[in-house]
């Protein structure tokens, strides 16, 4: 058996690191204040772009054609499952007590539209990177299919400044985050081309606890220079401070996933991100709202709070646990496949 491959030919360190990027999802979604939030926010989507790429291979699809259709079954069926699910129970029932004011018809039109932001999604905002990481999937094969290998690393480069432009010149939301995807696809191509590079097995797990340390100090320094990152409305700040933030936390990630590569729960948590990342945010409303009634705090309170945001993360992952549950024994159709367990979660 090879160093971090389980038997069922999963990368473990893959698997781990979508746990802790799981976790620091929902952490930044709750902890909205402060430096923390700041810091989580300059990497944490970068991170899922590039280990969805990391797992990506041609030898898969024969064609476009088979990179479209089983894309659409791991992606875009659970958007429209979830989606559906998420609005309805904030048609029903959110929308009444959060005192959101807009339409029912919009937030449905813009399901269609897949743009991010609470503005368009407002009953699941998160679930704008599902049709985003489509959209790159499709950018990606057509960038690398027929292009030597060698040439891939300075396509990268020219995409990212062409799309650092774009933002500055023509701002705003785009129908399936297509602007969004222009930035998604550099951190993909990057995390497909370093594969044939990580080595990790042969070095020691001293050296590599030091790479963590390094590049998460050096990443948490950078990213504070900078101005707040969010992907999903496509604002990222200074190219230099973002993409080196970004590059260096994905890096730090890495690291620690491979110390943690045999925890089991980050392994869980990883295998079934797909689940936790379109449910997540309705449930973390309704943490939020319960902790805030139960230690008598505002929510402006809960945002600044590291300690109870942490307290909130963790309830909410626990509440998803009997969900995730359900849903791969009696409900895979969510997911797309049958095989819910080996093909849920955030992956190419």
């Amino acid at each position: 058996m090879n160093p971090g491959v389980n038997e069922n030919n999963r990368v473990e360190w893959i698997d781990a690191a979508k746990g802790i990027g799981i976790i620091i999802v929902i952490l930044g979604h709750i902890w909205l204040k402060g430096t923390g939030q700041k810091y989580i926010s300059s990497f944490h989507m970068p991170l899922f772009f590039f280990l969805s790429g990391y797992v990506f291979s041609f030898g898969k699809y024969r064609d476009i054609k088979q990179l479209l259709w089983t894309n659409i079954n791991k992606i875009l069926i659970p958007y429209a499952w979830f989606s559906f699910f998420t609005y309805s129970y904030w048609v029903f029932f959110e929308r009444h007590v959060s005192g959101n004011t807009i339409s029912p018809m919009s937030a449905f039109i813009n399901i269609f539209m897949c743009q991010g932001a609470d503005k368009y999604l407002p009953h699941n905002p998160a679930l704008w990177f599902l049709p985003c990481l489509f959209v790159v999937q499709l950018m990606f094969y057509y960038i690398a299919k027929n292009r030597k290998r060698e040439y891939l690393p300075l396509s990268l480069v020219t995409i990212s400044i062409m799309s650092y432009f774009i933002t500055i010149f023509i701002p705003g939301h785009f129908p399936w985050s297509i602007n969004v995807a222009l930035t998604g696809v550099v951190f993909y191509g990057i995390g497909f081309v370093i594969k044939s590079y990580m080595k990790l097995s042969l070095i020691s797990n001293r050296i590599i606890l030091s790479v963590f340390v390094t590049a998460v100090t050096l990443g948490l320094v950078i990213s504070l220079q900078n101005t707040y990152v969010m992907m999903a409305a496509n604002l990222y700040g200074n190219f230099f401070y973002f993409y080196a933030a970004a590059l260096l936390n994905i890096l730090g990630i890495i690291a620690i996933s491979f110390l943690l590569r045999k925890n089991n729960w980050l392994i869980y948590l990883g295998r079934n991100s797909l689940t936790i990342f379109a449910l997540h945010f309705p449930i973390k409303r309704l943490v939020v709202g319960l902790s805030g009634i139960f230690f008598n705090i505002t929510s402006e309170q809960i945002k600044a709070s590291f300690l109870i945001s942490s307290l909130d993360t963790i309830i909410t992952i626990i509440i998803l646990l009997p969900i995730i549950h359900l849903i791969r024994t009696h409900f895979t159709f969510i997911l797309g496949t049958t095989r819910a367990y080996e093909r849920s979660s955030l992956e190419e």
